[in-house]
């Protein structure tokens, strides 16, 4: 008789859980089902929506006048079929095709021979101190939006210099008030190619560009390497042998992702995704455990271009640009830089990027 009454407390106590229990669990059905419904209309839109680049179409670009930091921008109209590429082939086509057309000096580095993967490389030469590398791909697929932009900047040139070497057809004549500049084109032509943003070996270059002793070492000791561990096998890396179905592709993986959103917290996920790791090999922002062709290959060729100099002069402050998509407001550039905006640096950098 004792025990009864603490067998009905214990009841009392389990029917009060079972409320908390099917509302978390209706939470969590329901987030599933969002997700699905989000992941369908936003397939449904880029299936029904998606146009191929059409001639007609016009882009608007504000550009300076190269070479003078204090000169005011002008808009600059470029047909969008000229500089956006629906292929990595095409992209260097007319790349190579506009530096050929302004007599520079070109390049080709072979990244990946049996698929004629290939970064190319187009000296601008200026006649003042100063250089400007910029490089676009080294996330593969956000190579195009990089492409575009040096293929307008090529265009402009060309079209503001027309007259540049005309006593001198086909061999170009240092620009007068600009500093030599170094287009890089596709750092990661296989990822570029197959719309990844990987190279061959699933690699993330923008974490390879180490020392080989730094790479080996981060294998270990990386910052990131518990946390990633943490969703690898249930959310990054498919844990099975056969490749993931569509279903799993296109919903599966996003009801684990709300899962492990709710279980884990969204910044929890969002460090163990960007901070990148270096021993998963076959997992998701993987950085390499050696350097990678297409960084040697590109370090190698600055080591023997300024080695071998044609003209005598001192480049003074370098300026690397290296593009990517995906961050800041849609359609506006955004500058991730090293120094405070407030500073000397980010005063300099201002007047140079005004829309930026």
């Amino acid at each position: 008789r004792k025990d009864v009454p603490r067998r009905e407390e214990k009841k009392a106590q389990s029917s009060e859980a079972e409320p908390l229990s099917t509302m978390l669990g209706t939470l969590f059905h329901f987030c599933n089902a969002l997700v699905v419904i989000m992941a369908i209309a936003i397939g449904m839109r880029v299936y029904l929506f998606s146009q191929p680049c059409s001639s007609d179409e016009i882009v608007e670009l504000p550009m300076a006048v190269p070479g003078d930091a204090q000169s005011t921008t002008t808009s600059y109209s470029i047909p969008a079929c000229q500089v956006f590429s629906e292929s990595y082939e095409q992209a260097r086509s007319v790349f190579r095709a506009q530096a050929k057309s302004l007599g520079l000096p070109t390049w080709s580095l072979p990244i990946v021979p049996q698929d004629d993967y290939t970064t190319d490389i187009a000296v601008l030469p200026g006649d003042q101190d100063g250089l400007v590398i910029h490089t676009s791909g080294t996330h593969g697929v956000e190579g195009y939006a990089g492409s575009a932009i040096q293929l307008t900047f090529l265009q402009q040139i060309a079209s503001q210099y027309a007259n540049n070497n005309n006593d001198k057809p086909g061999e170009w004549k240092p620009l007068a008030g600009m500093p030599t500049v170094i287009l890089v084109h596709a750092v990661n032509p296989s990822g570029m190619a197959l719309y990844r943003r990987t190279n061959e070996h699933n690699v993330d270059l923008n974490r390879n560009a180490l020392t080989n002793q730094e790479l080996e070492s981060l294998t270990t000791t990386h910052v990131n390497h518990e946390n990633y561990r943490r969703f690898d096998d249930e959310l990054f890396n498919y844990p099975h042998e056969r490749p993931p179905s569509k279903f799993y592709s296109y919903f599966g993986i996003w009801c684990k992702a709300a899962s492990k959103l709710l279980s884990e917290g969204y910044l929890t996920l969002k460090a163990a995704m960007v901070a990148g790791q270096y021993y998963q090999k076959e997992g998701i922002f993987y950085g390499g455990s050696t350097k990678e062709t297409s960084i040697t290959k590109l370090e190698a060729w600055f080591q023997e271009y300024f080695a071998n100099q044609s003209f005598t002069k001192t480049f003074g402050g370098i300026t690397w640009i290296d593009v990517h998509t995906g961050l800041g407001p849609m359609g506006v550039d955004t500058l991730l830089v090293n120094y405070p905006v407030r500073s000397k640096q980010g005063e300099e950098i201002a007047k140079w990027f005004p829309e930026a």
